[in-house]
C-alpha cells in the first residue's frame, strides 16, 4: 500500500513545504511555487517527513531536467 504526501518547491527545486494535505502551507512568498504529489509507503508518517525530503529533492530535480 502507498499514499501521498504533496511537495511545494521553488523554480529552482528547493522545497518550501511538504504535507499529507493537497495544500501544504507555504511561509513567505508563493510565486513561482509548484506543488507536486509523491508516493510514499502506507507506514510512512508525517513525522518522519525530514526522512524523506532528500528523496523528493532529487525526485524533482530529475523530473525537472527530464521536462527540459
Amino acid at each position: 500500500m502507498v499514499k501521498n504526501i504533496y511537495v511545494a518547491y521553488g523554480p529552482d527545486g528547493t522545497i518550501l513545504a511538504a504535507s499529507g494535505s493537497k495544500h501544504p502551507s507555504i511561509p513567505g512568498r508563493t510565486e513561482g511555487v509548484v506543488v507536486d504529489e509523491f508516493e510514499v509507503p502506507s507506514k510512512f508518517h508525517s513525522k518522519d517527513m525530514h526522512e524523506y525530503i532528500p528523496h523528493v529533492v532529487v525526485d524533482v530535480r530529475a523530473r525537472k531536467l527530464r521536462e527540459k
